[in-house]
């Protein structure tokens, strides 16, 4: 699984770390990759480590367009659950999410569930996915 962007409010990272939680206990050998930097990095690792799921999460930092497309090429689904900060910024399409799409990867976004259609064999992770995020 993947998550990219700068690590802010507004990008849901919390609720990615605790949805993984939640999804590795049924999939212990399932592994988030986060690439990205921003001001919310240590917070999230020690969310990670709260929720006794660090093993299992790679914080990769800022990664270039190259090593992206390796990331979206190697991964399953690439979530992205955005969410209003609690200053009321909020995004439309990520680019992020955009470019996951083009790659073919199955994106989970509870708001925009119907907005890409996954493969069939992703199927069932990626709608177990929005279920856990939209808890």
């Amino acid at each position: 699984m993947l998550q990219a962007g700068r690590l802010i409010e507004k990008k849901g990272l919390k609720t990615t770390l605790r949805a993984f939680a939640r999804f590795q206990k049924e999939f212990p050998t399932a592994r988030l990759t986060i690439a990205g930097e921003g001001p919310q990095l240590e917070e999230l690792q020690s969310l990670a480590r709260e929720l006794q799921i660090d093993g299992a999460v790679d914080f990769v930092g800022f990664v270039s367009q190259e090593e992206l497309r390796e990331l979206l090429y190697s991964s399953h689904i690439f979530l992205h659950p955005s969410e209003t900060g609690r200053d009321g910024n909020q995004e439309g399409v990520p680019n992020s999410m955009l470019e996951a799409m083009a790659s073919g990867l199955p994106v989970s976004r509870p708001a925009m569930a119907e907005f890409r259609k996954p493969s069939k064999t992703r199927l069932a992770v990626c709608w177990q996915m929005n279920a856990i995020i939209a808890r």
